[in-house]
């Protein structure tokens, strides 16, 4: 037995396997049964011998590449890796060279990626180093930590009273959304499930962490345009869509028909979210920000993982990345989860708001600093009572999807989208036509009380209930919600009762007028305005910006962002402020804010898809998920009108510049929000006295003031405007 043993050795020198040999009875009975004579079978085995000799031979160069590789691997690696990294060097400073304009948005992702290379190969080698020498100081901070950390708030607390008192000093208005920022916390915590449990740590780290946010892109020169950038590449980078679908719909499709214009702009964005997800490049991402949240604001980190998902994934698809941890997850844990897919919107959609007009930069700044508030906010309204198993836990696995190559991710990410367009092109069609009957329904029943154009939606009308005796002083439209015998009795006891009033002169008819028109407001508009006021936005843009809120909480931000744009592209054609009793557009201030406000998936609708997805995943947690589902969503509400208020708190408003300037380059051939603006500064500036027109100020100097004022009694009307005729 042991002569026939094969070796390494015996099969390199190409000694044939001798169980393959026949011999004896074998041979014998081989040869009897036809086959052939044993001297063709040596000859046979040994032209098989030499063949595969010569074939070993020829095949021995490639053998020792491949072990030479196998040994040296790391070298090569990093010769490989050098080389690259020399070539895309060279690259990188010939396209600096040749123009650096172009070549800013390649300058910006090198920064980045260099400076996260550095820091992992810094954390690798010297962080355990580093760790080592920082631990005396480490150990002097714990022994002072009760004390310095008490003069730390009381620091932190003093510099930002000081800044507020700075700040609101040249914008009153600004105490507004601060003013309703601490009532909405205040009324969060009112609402909490067990207040004297409440983590007040990761209350004021997340509510801090949003507001430096929130500083840094509305305030700061380097976020507001790292931002806007950003935006600017997200809507260049969504223009790639339209190659797809006006080949599958054709230009006419796409140009005039809102789904073949915003609907596939949806595929586009789920197909590169599921390469992402098969690169890896979201895990990586949401792993470092989930980091940041949990080491900050003491959360676990499957809570935490969740939430850092959703700013870039939908309320469904982030528990997918926590999934294996669902069934152990305490119930503060689940509200945070949910909490977090209430606040915030997907990127998916969020490419279909820009393409309708909405600020890019707004919209990916709102979902940013959504995430720690919403975890700041679940943990305020159902705190900690149970003892989680993944507290103090250092890493929790992320799951990445089982597509074989990225071809397969490519065409899974798209197929995916498509139960999603569907259900948002079903949604649209099916709420605007309850809307429509739940509007005819509510101005038949208004009809029967004798009052008109009771809507679900807001008809916009105001009529001046009083104005100054002073000329000079504007007047000042107030609305209401009564029925014609109540506006008509108001108007008799108001008037009566201002007789003897020298400064207010109440004018009956126009004030019995808008309140038999104010019925025609919302409903939603009714319950909501002090909320929108409270946001920041001004008394009379405040019925608009309550519709959109209400049409979000009770239909979706889908359709509120569609009627938004609609309000910002009339701003921007320079329409009138007022047609008639109509506001045709909201100020850029309370733009700004709506933009915030809506930026959450918390509406009615949404319960149905958070507890069916949940409920999925671990159908044995159906009752928990339901028992927090409505908490949640109250809080998803709260923290997209938090940040609402904190944009009304930041908000810069926009300088026009100079008007004279503009007026003189102009041909007014159309209008523009900035025609508008000026033309409004030529009105109030102008003096109508006996049929002679001048002006005051700086449009005294302009010799052509009478005529930018005759172009612009072309688009607006004004009183001046009797003198150019």
């Amino acid at each position: 037995m042991e002569g026939n043993q094969i070796t390494l050795d015996s099969l390199d020198k190409g000694t044939d396997n001798p169980a393959f040999s026949f011999k004896g009875e074998n041979s014998r009975h081989f040869e009897e049964c036809g086959g052939p004579r044993s001297e063709s079978q040596e000859d046979i085995r040994k032209g098989k011998g030499r063949f595969s000799s010569c074939c070993r031979k020829a095949l021995q160069p490639a053998s020792k590449a491949k072990h030479f590789c196998k040994a040296h691997a790391k070298v090569l690696r990093r010769v490989f890796l050098g080389l690259l990294g020399v070539a895309y060097l060279c690259y990188f400073i010939a396209a600096c060279y040749l123009n650096f304009q172009r070549a800013l948005a390649l300058v910006v992702i090198t920064a980045v990626v260099v400076f996260y290379i550095c820091w992992e190969v810094f954390q690798k080698h010297y962080g355990a180093k580093v760790l080592l020498l920082l631990r005396p100081i480490g150990r002097c901070f714990q022994k002072s930590w009760q004390w310095l950390k008490w003069l730390l708030w009381v620091a932190l607390l003093a510099g930002l009273i000081v800044w507020l008192v700075l700040d609101t000093g040249r914008n009153p208005e600004q105490l507004i959304s601060l003013g309703g920022f601490c009532f909405l916390v205040l009324f969060l915590f009112a609402c909490s499930k067990h207040h004297g449990a409440v983590s007040w740590r990761a209350v004021f780290w997340g509510l801090g962490l949003e507001f430096l946010l929130g500083l840094f892109v509305l305030r700061t020169t380097p976020g507001s345009q790292a931002f806007q950038w950003l935006g600017d590449q997200v809507q260049y980078f969504l223009s790639y869509t339209k190659a797809g679908s006006s080949f599958v719909f054709g230009n006419t499709l796409i140009e005039e028909v809102f789904a073949f214009q915003a609907l596939p702009i949806i595929v586009f964005l789920s197909c590169v979210m599921s390469i992402l997800y098969y690169l890896g490049v979201m895990q990586w991402v949401i792993l470092k920000i989930s980091w940041l949240l949990q080491i900050s604001m003491g959360t676990t980190a499957t809570e935490t993982l969740s939430v850092a998902g959703n700013i870039f994934v939908g309320q469904t698809e982030a528990p997918l990345l926590i999934r294996p941890y669902l069934t152990d997850m305490t119930m503060s844990e689940i509200h945070a989860v949910m909490t977090g897919g209430f606040s915030t919107i997907a990127g998916s959609v969020m490419g279909a708001y820009i393409s309708f007009g909405i600020d890019a930069a707004s919209l990916i700044a709102a979902s940013v600093m959504a995430a720690p508030c919403a975890l700041a906010m679940a943990k305020l309204v159902y705190p900690e009572v149970e003892e989680s198993k993944f507290k103090g836990k250092a890493s929790v696995r992320l799951s990445c999807g089982e597509e074989q190559n990225i071809l397969e991710a490519a065409s899974n990410g798209a197929a995916t989208s498509v139960g999603l367009v569907a259900n948002i092109a079903a949604n649209l069609i099916a709420f605007l036509a309850v809307l429509e009957f739940i509007n005819a329904a509510l101005r038949w029943f208004g009809e029967m009380v004798d009052i008109e154009g009771l809507t679900f939606q807001v008809s916009p009308r105001a009529g001046p209930w009083f104005e100054l005796t002073d000329p000079a002083s504007p007047t000042h439209p107030h609305l209401c919600l009564l029925p014609q015998w109540a506006a008509e009795t108001l108007a008799g006891l108001l008037a009566n009762a201002s007789s003897g009033c020298p400064v207010w002169r109440l004018r009956r008819s126009a004030l019995t007028r808008s309140l038999r028109g104010c019925f025609s407001q919302v409903i939603c508009s009714y319950v909501l305005m002090p909320v929108a006021f409270l946001m920041g936005a001004d008394w009379a843009d405040s019925p608009l910006v309550a519709e959109l809120l209400g049409i979000k909480i009770f239909l979706n931000e889908f359709v509120a962002y569609q009627q938004l744009a609609v309000y910002k592209k009339n701003r921007l054609m320079g329409l009138e402020e007022w047609d008639g009793n109509r506001k045709q557009w909201i100020s850029e201030r309370a733009e700004s804010i709506t933009t915030f406000a809506l930026c959450g998936f918390a509406n009615l609708g949404t319960i149905g898809i958070t507890l069916g997805g949940m409920s999925s995943m671990v159908p044995e947690r159906k009752g928990d998920f339901a028992t927090v589902v409505l908490r949640s969503l109250l809080t998803g509400m709260c923290v997209s009108m938090l940040n609402a208020c904190l944009a009304g708190l930041l908000y810069v408003p926009t300088e026009v510049g100079d008007c004279g300037m503009f007026f003189s380059t102009t041909n007014f051939s159309s209008t523009s929000y900035t025609m508008y603006t000026c033309c409004k500064q030529l009105f109030a500036s102008s003096v109508l006295q006996n049929g002679t027109l001048s002006f005051t100020g700086s449009w005294a100097e302009q010799a052509e003031s009478v005529l930018w004022l005759k172009e612009c009694c072309v688009y607006y009307n004004h009183t001046s405007c009797a003198g150019t005729i």
